[in-house]
């Protein structure tokens, strides 16, 4: 009966006799369900690519601070040293030890218990 149908008729026609059969046995219910499965695998997974790219920033972030703060603590180091240098070299021009003097005494607090 099909066969007699398309028999004489155009590639459109069989086109749309193909839809209209399978359109009656077409559930919406399916179609939605798919999609809002699809949209929420797809909320996942960007979740879960956002979450990774914020914990990469953090640690990143994190490292350039610790960087910043050895830089700061060798450069401490480095004025220091030179400070002390410089000191050690006076004092031997003008002859004197080249240990450096001890400007405060060592106190010892007492306290009740």
């Amino acid at each position: 009966m099909v066969n007699k149908l398309v028999e004489g008729r155009g590639r459109l026609f069989i086109m749309i006799f193909g839809i209209s059969n399978t359109l009656s046995k077409f559930k919406w219910d399916d179609l939605t369900e798919d999609i809002a499965y699809k949209s929420a695998i797809r909320e996942q997974k960007l979740a879960l690519e956002l979450s990774a790219a914020k914990r990469e920033r953090d640690f990143y972030l994190s490292k350039v601070d610790q960087s910043c703060a050895l830089n700061a603590i060798e450069e401490r180091m480095k004025k220091l040293n030179d400070y002390i240098f410089h000191k050690q070299k006076v004092q031997e021009e003008s002859g004197m030890n080249s240990e450096l003097p001890v400007t405060q005494k060592k106190v010892i607090r007492q306290f009740r218990q």
